[in-house]
This record gives structure tokens, sequence and C-alpha cells, in this order.
């Protein structure tokens, strides 16, 4: 099985949570980190990884919308992983899951709206109103109000779990659970670790973020799940 793990941005810090779940999973399966990139090289640290990129140098709108053909032929795994709500990661799995029925999980591991929030009230009104970028304030206050439509999510805190409407099974350490069929349409997950019963039909991964750690699942996914 292949999976795809998406990035908001390649060339962005932002390759490192998405590197930590693609080397979480590549013990097991094929997996490869795809995603734009807005900069002229992939991300640095991740350079010479075990992990394998693949990217398309993109910009802002309307250019941008030029190389979403480019971009969705690069998230072909049999399940992709989306990391964080942002435009182009998750946004871009949508797409992709629309093209070709197949799971797709969100790892949310930040409030992103919260880092565009910042900046004050009229640094905020000016983020609005920047329309050109893809991953700008009022392409992502959107792309979270798309949450729900995932079929599975993880989160790396309560407050994260509290604000997207998720039941928490906290662990003390990084487990990988098996996945049961209705959850991810009968895919053979397997299992490694710890086994725990999560209050919603399905189990789903947790793993490190910070000290504050946990799995989530939609309270509904097991009924909305697709195959």
């Amino acid at each position: 099985m292949k999976i795809s793990v998406v990035a908001f941005d390649l060339s962005d810090n932002a390759t490192g949570r998405a590197d930590l779940l693609a080397r979480l999973l590549a013990a097991r399966w094929d997996v490869e980190v795809v995603g734009p990139r807005f900069g002229p090289s992939l991300w640095k640290p991740a350079e010479g990884g075990p992990v394998k990129h693949r990217t398309v140098r993109a910009g802002k709108y309307p250019g941008f919308l030029r190389r979403l053909p480019a971009l969705l032929s690069l998230v072909d795994g049999d399940l992709i992983v989306a990391s964080k709500p942002r435009p182009t990661s998750y946004g871009l799995g949508l797409l992709a899951r629309s093209r070709r029925r197949r799971p797709l999980l969100l790892d949310i591991d930040d409030w992103e709206l919260g880092f565009l929030y910042r900046s004050g009230v009229w640094g905020r009104v000016g983020r609005a109103l920047d329309l050109a970028d893809p991953n700008g304030l009022a392409w992502t206050w959107v792309t979270e109000r798309l949450v729900g439509r995932a079929d599975a999510l993880t989160v790396a805190s309560r407050f994260l779990a509290e604000r997207f409407g998720v039941d928490v099974s906290p662990y003390p350490s990084a487990v990988f659970e098996e996945v049961s069929p209705i959850a991810f349409g009968g895919i053979p997950f397997g299992e490694v670790g710890e086994r725990a019963e999560l209050p919603s039909p399905g189990r789903v991964w947790s793993w490190p973020s910070s000290a504050r750690m946990g799995s989530a699942v939609p309270r509904d996914a097991g009924r909305r799940c697709r195959t």
C-alpha cells in the first residue's frame, strides 16, 4: 500500500511535521511526502533524509491554479494523510479524494488560524484581504470549516480536540494502532504496539508532537468514512 503525506509547503519548516508522519509509516508501507514548494528549494533539514519528497514549484494566485493538475498528480497514494488543515495540504487532499475515492486522514498539530490572527486587528484585516496567497487567512479560514469532511483526524492537544469536535484517547507514548475495516474501507493496516478502544468506530494513530498528545476521530467517523 502506498501512502501520500501532503505538506502545505515543502520549502517551509512545516515539512518537519510531514516528515515525522512519513517516518512513522515508512517502516511498513511505501510512503512519500508530496506537495507544493513556494520557496526555491526543499526545506534544508529534510534534504538527504530517508523520506522521499516529490514537489512542484508554486506561487500565488492566479498562477497557482496552473500548478493544480501537476500537484494533484503527486497525490497518488492509496491513503492520503494531510499534514495541517491548510489549503495546499488538506485542501489538496480533498481535491485528490474527489478524483479517486480513497481515505483521507487529517493531522492537526496546531491551530493554523491562530498564527494568522496574532498580528492584531489591522494586521488581520490585511491578511484577510490578501487573496493571492494560497495559504492566506481567508483560504485557511475556509479550509478549517471543511475539517469535518476528513475520514479521520489526529490531534496534538485537548484544545484542538475540543475545537474540532473530536473524542480523544490519550496515550503515554507514541503508539500505532490498528484501524478497523469500518474506519478505512477494509484496508489491512495491521497492528503495532498497544491496543485501545476509542469511543467511536475505528482506531487511529497517535504520535509525538509535544507534551500534549493523543489520537482522535470525529464522533461520527464510522458513519461517514468512504471506501
